[in-house]
């Protein structure tokens, strides 16, 4: 199912959607983190970027939004999660989710 790809805080895999890029490069995670992600803070996981969903089964986000993870499995999907965002259910890419929203630095006016 999911081939082609190498996965973690660059790449997704999704059977039906091939690869994806996320909009930098970001260093990878600690594996104890990656172990934690969607199963701390009762699932809830923060979209670092906006998502816009290619298929019908995926959900699409907004960056700083809070996503719940109900399902990290089957095996063969692990680069996507189930989750739930304000009463719709469907996949999200779990590359693009931290356990805290992302901080950006705040620009002083000149």
């Amino acid at each position: 199912m999911c081939t082609g790809c190498w996965g973690g805080s660059g790449f997704g895999v999704r059977p039906a959607g091939g690869c994806r890029g996320v909009g930098g490069a970001d260093p990878p995670r600690p594996p104890e983190v990656e172990q934690s992600m969607g199963v701390l803070n009762s699932g809830v996981v923060y979209a670092l970027w906006d998502y816009s969903a290619e298929f019908g089964d995926e959900l699409s986000f907004r960056e700083g939004e809070p996503v719940t993870v109900l399902r990290r499995q089957p095996p063969e999907e692990l680069d996507w999660w189930w989750g739930s965002l304000y009463g719709h259910e469907g996949y999200v890419p779990r590359n693009y989710f931290g356990l805290f929203p992302r901080v950006r630095p705040q620009r002083k006016k000149v």
